[in-house]
């Protein structure tokens, strides 16, 4: 997309808010980071096989060493915090010490004060820390669990965030949501009777119906005709998380194809470049581009 539309320049230089959630908020990262979807592909090329490998595979305990995901994300992000973004993120997690919803935000409105030092590789860590399959990260402050938990489609995160902290209109607001996949359940003549055993897969229904809400959310909030959704359908759909060998064949294939089908919409989306984003807090701080938005 970046070498059709873009010739070469990052993506994230033409939105002015990105959220991600698990691996799309590693994707979030990348790119306030000053990298490109490019740098963030060859990352996951590159690592996808070490990051679950099933060799490493550990029934008693988190199933992958969070190793191989460290550095992968490390040599993208170093030492960089999120007041160093060169875009606006929200970034989901959860607080396991508090169960809480824990929304790493760059601090981009007053009140977002106490995220601007927290370093892209901690909330990279954080929001990626799906249960069974990695530990928990543990900062300073935090220990943090996978994002997916509470906003595993983040679109309504980004909005609410956006209405809430910036004096515009819902139809100003044009959203690009790119999804990894949820496959349409079936739900069986077993399950209908109820029980638990039935039930033992309800975690591929949680995703699906999530998603299917937060998408339906955002478009009646914005007006359908302002979101592009681009996600793999069919068996592509299908690919398991941890198979890495299938995603690395199929999905950018799969990408390219459901990209070009909406072509035109996203690259009049990719028209214009964003502002670089003023914060208020943290080392780069100074006055807002934006005004607040009424109290």
């Amino acid at each position: 997309m970046e070498r059709e539309f873009l010739n070469g320049e990052s993506i994230g230089r033409h939105f002015d808010l990105v959220a991600g959630t698990s691996t799309g908020g590693l994707i979030a990262l990348c790119l306030a980071a000053g990298k490109t979807a490019q740098d963030a592909l060859k990352l996951y090329l590159e690592n996808g096989a070490a990051i679950f490998d099933p060799v490493s595979w550990r029934l008693l305990k988190a199933g992958f060493d969070t190793a191989p995901l460290h550095n992968a994300a490390n040599d993208v992000l170093g030492d960089r915090v999120l007041s160093d973004a060169s875009v606006r993120l929200c970034i989901p997690a959860v607080n396991a010490r508090k169960a809480e919803p824990c929304m790493f935000k760059t601090p981009h409105h007053p009140d977002y004060k106490f995220d601007a030092g927290e370093r892209m590789i901690d909330v990279a860590l954080a929001t990626t820390a799906a249960p069974t399959f990695f530990q928990p990260h543990e900062t300073s402050n935090y220990v943090l669990l996978d994002g997916g938990l509470i906003a595993n489609n983040p679109v309504m995160v980004a909005v609410v965030d956006a209405l809430s902290c910036f004096d515009i209109a819902r139809r100003q607001v044009s959203i690009l949501s790119i999804g990894t996949g949820s496959p349409q359940p079936i739900i069986t003549e077993e399950q209908m009777s109820g029980g638990r055993k039935a039930w033992s897969t309800i975690h591929d229904s949680f995703i699906y119906y999530a998603d299917k809400n937060a998408t339906g959310q955002a478009g009646l909030l914005i007006g359908r005709d302002r979101m592009i959704r681009v996600a793999p359908e069919g068996d592509d759909a299908l690919i398991d998380m941890t198979d890495a060998a299938s995603a690395i064949e199929r999905l950018p294939v799969a990408a390219e194809a459901a990209v070009t089908a909406c072509a035109g919409r996203i690259a009049a989306m990719l028209s214009t470049r964003a502002e670089r984003p003023s914060f208020y807090h943290g080392p780069h701080a100074v006055s807002p581009i934006w005004s607040d938005a009424p109290s």
